[in-house]
């Protein structure tokens, strides 16, 4: 197997301590810029739960040189998209425009960043919509049962609510708690600007120096709360729900990105879960009609992630479709994947990773993320390197350290729930 072509990125640190990162591609006269900054939802407590998200939905709201009905005009204008999320590691404000306006919508960006305006009516009116996302998510097995999953993994750890789900939380929270988690967290030295498309580097870092370079660091650097990560609950985790269809769902705690396994991880999950040609798609889906849909996920960590594998299927049905697959996975820890499944799993990773890197938008989230969780830009080549050389033998043993005794979250009627025992 050939690596993918690696990322041709450029790399420059301010004085503040603010990240820059530029990534040439004149293909389309589009440029993306993604701008990372560290924390996200563990920045949050248990009885800050939501805050990170809150925060996310205010960014945009306003800032000291703009009231929210201006700053949206400008950014419609442009014909510019901009927008903040939250992720369970950072924050990341997405901004993308055509070459001729991006240095206005920078501008409006660093605005964003460095003086958000949290107006009392405006967080209110986040905090109905949050709530409103909230109880719709109640509804939907499959949310239901990924919400019981993490509480049983994570049972003191911000993962648990990585997506909100304690409305009195949110409730609580007051302008001035996003305030002051702004004034900790959003700082020069915790962000990182990634920017791709049909640039110039040198013209790129001089706008970033205009409107970043005087954001001011403060001392000391903040530390995100400390949270021992408790053992995960081994009960099933079971939903009462009323729906034609019963959710299945098992997990594992998995490999955080820094850790050796993490690669290993990513492999059998491509193997086990990942796209119509999955192990389980095939055998539980195609073979014997056991799923209306099947799928799984690892999401990439700096804390310990989770390895899950999911699938719907009819009540009568429930019992034999966990069954197989809690099987599927045993087997993945109790023989070795031959070398041709292993080597069609990991081309299959690597065919699917240079798929994410194509676009403008795709670069600048690639290139900024590796930087924002400390891999730096050389992980994008070694993390091919390292599907490259994993082994069967390899993928053998992270199954038997990692993929044992899953956690069961199940959802649906009564009577489907006790056929599974």
């Amino acid at each position: 197997m050939m690596p993918v072509r690696a990322m041709t990125s450029q790399r420059w640190i301010l004085a503040n301590g603010l990240t820059v990162i530029v990534t040439e591609n004149p293909v389309a006269n589009i440029i993306a810029a993604r701008l990372f900054v560290r924390g996200g939802s563990l920045t949050e407590t248990q009885t800050t739960a939501g805050l990170a998200h809150l925060l996310a939905a205010t960014l945009t709201q306003g800032s000291a040189a703009h009231l929210p009905w201006v700053m949206a005009d400008q950014i419609e204008r442009a014909g510019a998209g901009l927008s903040v999320q939250a992720a369970p590691d950072y924050w990341v404000l997405s901004l993308k425009t055509v070459a001729s306006e991006f240095e206005t919508i920078l501008a409006l960006a660093a605005q964003v960043l460095r003086s958000p305006t949290f107006l009392e009516n405006q967080v209110v009116r986040s905090q109905q919509l949050l709530i409103q996302d909230i109880q719709t998510r109640q509804e939907q097995p499959f949310m239901v049962a990924m919400q019981n999953l993490r509480q049983a993994l994570y049972p003191n750890h911000p993962y648990a609510h990585a997506t909100p789900n304690n409305a009195a939380c949110l409730e609580q929270i007051t302008t001035a708690d996003l305030q002051q988690a702004h004034d900790t967290y959003f700082r020069p030295d915790q962000v990182v600007i990634s920017i791709a498309g049909r640039v110039n580097p040198t013209t790129i870092l001089d706008w970033v120096e205009q409107y970043f370079g005087d954001w001011s660091r403060p001392s000391p650097q903040p530390t995100l709360p400390n949270f021992a990560l408790a053992p995960a609950s081994n009960s099933p985790q079971t939903t009462l729900l009323s729906s034609n269809q019963v959710t299945l769902m098992l997990g594992h705690l998995a490999a955080a990105v820094h850790e050796p396994d993490y690669v290993p991880l990513k492999i059998l999950h491509t193997y086990l879960s990942n796209g119509f040609s999955s192990r389980l798609s095939t055998e539980l889906r195609e073979k014997r009609g056991l799923a209306y849909e099947i799928s799984g996920f690892y999401p990439t960590r700096l804390d310990p992630s989770h390895w899950v594998v999911h699938l719907a299927t009819a009540p009568h049905q429930a019992k034999l479709a966990l069954s197989l697959l809690e099987a599927e996975i045993a087997q993945l820890w109790q023989q070795p994947l031959s070398t041709e499944v292993s080597d069609r799993a990991k081309r299959k990773l690597l065919g699917q990773y240079a798929l994410g890197k194509q676009t403008n938008v795709q670069l600048a989230h690639l290139a900024g993320w590796y930087e924002c969780l400390g891999l730096g830009l050389a992980y994008d080549a070694a993390f091919q390197a390292q599907v490259m050389a994993t082994t069967p033998t390899e993928l053998y043993q992270t199954a038997q350290r990692w993929l044992q005794c899953p956690i069961r979250s199940l959802v649906g009627t009564e009577s489907a729930l006790a056929s599974l025992g």
